[in-house]
């Protein structure tokens, strides 16, 4: 278990060239065999199980994610979480270590009986309830935050076998499901907290952040970006109408007609939401 208290250091590192770091986590959370591959001593590791609890702002978060490749599934291999101070105490009190010692025993006894287990499956009543959750999860989203939560339904049923191991038991029951659900329904809203309604592309948010002010020609949406950037911005315009946030309209004007382009309803109201 990896603890990283400054969890932009691991994003930075990932944009360095020549990295593998993103490579190495990709392949942890999939569960293959990790190997480095120096000539002289390369290093492997079987069987690992890895898991990275990392702390960021999200601030940080936000400005970090749009440089590192969304796409390549880095991102959605981790759960979001907004977490805030729920009090301030200048002087907190030291745990019981009576209750610590009974927490750590309890969890050393479960991971021991979780050693037999075997092959984990659901109960029949688990079955129906997990048919019924897949349909939700394997839908998805669209924009930055269904790329960030694409892989839903693989971190709800992990979870949910974690919570049956946590509660002694080898096959996973309907509440394991349900609360597995419920942490997984907390990061997905969290993820909508953090980015809102972001495109994931730093020229389709720019281009839907002016469009909230009214609709623009093509030459101003252009002008956004300078001229050198026409393929770009071509490409977010028309990435942003396919997924049906903006469209676009004709004017006729003295010379040749102007290309306006414009909100589409839904994301108009949600932007003055």
């Amino acid at each position: 278990m990896l603890v990283e208290s400054e969890f932009v250091r691991v994003l930075q590192a990932i944009e360095r060239s020549g990295n593998t770091l993103s490579s190495i986590v990709r392949q942890a959370w999939d569960g293959d065999d990790l190997r480095t591959l120096t000539k002289n001593t390369p290093a492997n590791s079987a069987g690992a199980h890895v898991t990275i609890l990392g702390h960021i702002t999200g601030d940080e978060l936000q400005r970090s994610l749009y440089q590192v490749e969304v796409s390549n599934g880095f991102a959605n291999r981790f759960m979001f979480l907004a977490v805030r101070r729920s009090q301030y105490l200048s002087d907190p009190p030291l745990l019981d270590a009576g209750i610590i010692h009974d927490q750590v025993d309890l969890l050393r006894k479960r991971i021991e009986m979780a050693k037999g287990y075997g092959l984990m499956q659901r109960t029949e009543s688990a079955r129906a309830v997990w048919d019924e959750m897949y349909r939700e999860l394997a839908d998805g989203t669209d924009g930055l935050v269904g790329s960030l939560t694409a892989r839903a339904a693989p971190h709800v049923l992990r979870l949910s076998a974690i919570y049956a191991i946590c509660d002694g038991c080898s096959d996973v029951h309907p509440r394991h499901l349900e609360r597995a659900y419920d942490l997984w329904k907390y990061s997905e809203r969290s993820a909508h907290f953090i980015f809102g309604e972001s495109f994931g592309d730093p020229t389709a948010d720019t281009i839907l952040r002016a469009l909230e002010n009214g609709p623009m020609t093509r030459t101003n949406i252009s002008g956004l970006f300078g001229r050198h950037h026409y393929q770009r911005t071509d490409s977010a315009l028309r990435s942003l109408a396919l997924k049906g946030k903006v469209r676009n309209y004709p004017e006729a004007t003295d010379g040749r007609s102007a290309e306006w382009w414009e909100l589409c309803a839904t994301s108009a109201e949600s932007a003055i939401r």
